[in-house]
């Protein structure tokens, strides 16, 4: 497997209509009516596992897909945008139920949402922060 082909796996699921940047399209700089956007993302959680029993192996990945949903100062406040995030994220969840093996020899194996608020580069964004455990098994 390549992780590479991952991403790119994952950066290609539709989430409603919300734009996806995969690793090579981010850029600092997100304009409001960029929004909503999808940012795939090495996990910055540093955790990454190996598991070595008898003869199985297998590799255990975090990827990031950080939703930038709007500008705080945008608007009045997360209640102008909650609904729709809340939405989002029953689509997200939707969207990889269909997807439990996003390439060939990897399976889907936890997902975490964070509603909130981000901050990316010197702007803060109401963001659905979501994080993906994918584990791989090697042959």
């Amino acid at each position: 497997m390549s992780l590479g082909g991952l991403y790119y796996a994952i950066s290609e699921m539709a989430v409603g209509d919300v734009v996806c940047r995969n690793l090579d399209e981010i850029k600092l700089t997100i304009r409001a009516e960029d929004c909503p956007m999808r940012l795939l993302l090495p996990s910055t959680e540093g955790e990454m596992g190996f598991i070595a029993i008898g003869t199985l192996t297998k590799t255990a990945w975090k990827i990031r897909d950080l939703c930038l949903w709007q500008p705080i100062m945008a608007g009045s406040g997360i209640e102008q945008c909650a609904n729709d995030m809340v939405a989002y994220i029953e689509l997200y969840a939707a969207a990889i139920r269909k997807m439990r093996e996003p390439v060939p020899g990897t399976n889907l194996i936890s997902a975490t949402f964070k509603l909130g608020p981000v901050l990316w580069a010197t702007s803060d964004f109401w963001a659905v922060d979501t994080s993906l455990g994918i584990e791989e098994f090697l042959k």
